[in-house]
């Protein structure tokens, strides 16, 4: 137990997590899951100090903004989305909110007081409900959060506007959050929208695209999750293809990826999945899937997992019989080709995405030129245009022309 855990007592009496697994929290920590979450950890493979480093790194960027002012950057949770009345869909946190504290509760608001001196970080959330402990379990509340996420400060959410107030409201200071396009409409409308009225339109800022490029470059913590993300998804689609050839249909193959995705660790699917088969592939977002699939057609399945906040997207196209027809063949072993020379330029410093995305155009038209699904007295224009198509029709079988599916694009949503 380190000496912060030694230190820390909760108001009745029980100790922090890394020393007594007897503190209740909102979301999985050391004392529930020991086996996926270690005692400096805050979500599986992401320290303390880590986020306590992201914090850093925001501070310094901020703060050389304008050095001759105070600033104070406000960072919303998401609020829960419904389906129904009373019938919440899966929550997901913010992903700026995520990446800087770790917590993963709703109606929750990290706060960063920076000037030339430092910085203080508060974290608002909920405070425990004796009716939400009945209807939706714990919340971890002031100190649950203060201990799990390593903040200097933690304080009640109905606190947050007269905090804000009074550190906020000043000449000298810029206040950064998102008034525009608030991603929490609950907590702006409640919390913040007075705050805004209060500050001077000039002393206002949006500190979104700063944080979002301190996301792009990934520890190896972050690097990690994000490997075990792609063999993951990788693992779902092998078994999902194994699976198509007794049951061709898309519904069956949805509740396929769902289960391995789930059984396999991470928390859900990333997104709606496409799971397209024959003709159906043709729409560019389909998502009914709910569909048969006739045998000798080939399924288009765009899919992807949520593994402790990161996130994969792959797209296969697959014969469901287990067996490609001459002209399915064909057909993939052209897109295939596309790929694996595209990879080759897929090095870094060399080439950049646009140059790639010009090079798989141009192998493309060729490709297509060759199948006879393009004519080569076509206007670059129109090559372009049958290009910029997710899907073609040739010799009655769909096909994808997203040859970059291999590559998992992972990120903090």
């Amino acid at each position: 137990m380190n000496s912060l855990a030694h230190s820390l007592l909760l108001g009745n009496g029980r100790r922090c997590l890394h020393g007594c697994a007897r503190l209740t929290l909102g979301q999985p920590s050391h004392a529930t899951h020991p086996n996926l979450i270690a005692s400096n950890e805050v979500t599986p493979r992401i320290t303390v100090q880590e986020y306590r480093s992201r914090r850093d790194k925001l501070a310094d960027v901020i703060s050389s903004y304008d050095t001759s002012k105070r600033h104070v950057v406000v960072v919303p949770s998401h609020d829960r989305s419904y389906m129904a009345a009373g019938v919440p869909f899966i929550y997901r946190q913010h992903s700026n909110m995520r990446y800087l504290s770790g917590f993963l509760e709703n109606e929750s608001v990290l706060v960063m007081e920076i000037d030339n001196t430092g910085h203080h970080s508060t974290l608002f959330v909920k405070e425990h409900s004796a009716h939400e402990n009945i209807w939706e379990g714990q919340r971890s509340g002031t100190n649950g959060a203060l201990q799990l996420t390593g903040v200097d400060r933690t304080e009640n959410i109905k606190k947050l506007e007269t905090s804000l107030i009074h550190s906020a409201v000043n000449e000298d200071t810029l206040l950064w959050y998102n008034q525009t396009t608030p991603v929490s409409p609950s907590l702006h409308s409640k919390y913040l929208e007075p705050l805004v009225r209060r500050v001077q339109p000039s002393n206002i800022r949006n500190a979104d695209s700063y944080i979002e490029s301190l996301r792009l470059v990934k520890s190896e913590a972050e690097r990690d999750l994000m490997r075990k993300c792609g063999d993951l998804t990788s693992e779902m689609f092998i078994e999902s293809m194994k699976f198509s050839v007794e049951h061709p249909d898309e519904h069956a193959l949805f509740a396929k990826f769902d289960y391995e995705c789930r059984i396999n660790g991470a928390s859900n699917l990333a997104y709606l999945p496409v799971i397209a088969g024959g003709k159906n592939a043709l729409a560019i977002h389909y998502i009914r899937n709910d569909q048969a699939i006739a045998s000798d057609s080939m399924v288009l399945v765009d899919c992807g997992c949520d593994l402790h906040g990161y996130v994969s997207d792959v797209t296969r196209t697959w014969p469901v019989s287990g067996r490609f027809t001459a002209a399915q063949r064909e057909m993939y072993e052209a897109v295939e080709e596309i790929y694996n020379t595209c990879i080759q330029f897929c090095k870094a410093g060399e080439y950049s995405l646009d140059d790639i995305y010009s090079i798989m155009m141009a192998l493309t038209a060729k490709q297509l030129i060759r199948l006879g699904v393009a004519s080569g007295s076509m206007s670059d224009k129109q090559l372009s245009q049958v290009n910029h198509s997710v899907s073609i029709l040739v010799l009655g079988v769909v096909f994808t022309s997203s040859v970059f599916s291999e590559v998992v694009f992972s990120q903090i949503l």
